[in-house]
């Protein structure tokens, strides 16, 4: 009997053991799970990406984080971005960053990522932006190409044009002392009949 008493009693004293070590087990599985998010600190998210002040070859895009974090723009002409901004490593909650050497008139796609302090990282989905149209500051040029210069004329003529532009020409209206001749020709050649009897 006394055997079997001390047996009991280690049997209760190892199970009693055993019931320790499993608490202790699950409370250290839980400080694992409080360090990975900071101690207990506000995960980083990020609210209203918005791009603005579009021009032919940029954008400004900006956004908030509810934490300091850093700053950088994924973005490309598809989904699949491909391009990033340089990476700010300042830590703000008002981001901004600015694209450059955009293609003008171009549907871009873009999304907004920033990490905090201790390396939480959020990302907002994909958005897009228009880049505006490349400001044309180069004239056309035009020229009559028949009847030369200088010759004498009878009659009706056809006179002729040739005109080039960097962007594309539009349409040539011929004029005979300021005032139309014709309507404006829309392709090339570009001609119009001139009776010069009304001249």
């Amino acid at each position: 009997m006394r055997t079997w008493t001390k047996i009991t009693r280690r049997i209760g004293s190892c199970s009693w053991l055993f019931v320790s070590c499993a608490l202790l087990l699950v409370s250290g599985c839980a400080g694992t799970v409080g360090s990975s998010n900071g101690g207990g600190g506000s995960t980083i998210t990020v609210s209203s990406p918005s791009a603005g002040s579009m021009t032919a070859n940029s954008a400004q895009i900006t956004w908030t984080t509810n934490v300091p974090g850093d700053s950088q723009v994924d973005y490309g002409t598809t989904s699949a971005f491909g391009s990033a901004s340089t990476l700010d490593s300042a830590l703000v909650t008002s981001h901004s960053a600015t694209l450059q050497g955009l293609a003008a008139s171009t549907l871009y796609h873009f999304r907004v990522k920033s990490k905090d302090a201790s390396g939480k990282t959020a990302m907002s989905g994909d958005a897009t932006f228009t880049t505006t149209a490349a400001t044309d500051t180069t004239a056309p040029s035009v020229s009559i190409t028949a009847p030369n210069g200088g010759a004498t004329v009878s009659a009706t003529v056809n006179v002729t044009a040739s005109a080039s532009d960097n962007v594309g020409v539009a349409s040539v209206q011929f004029q005979l002392d300021g005032a139309n001749l014709g309507s404006a020709d829309t392709a090339s050649p570009y001609s119009v009949s001139w009776n010069t009897t009304a001249a």
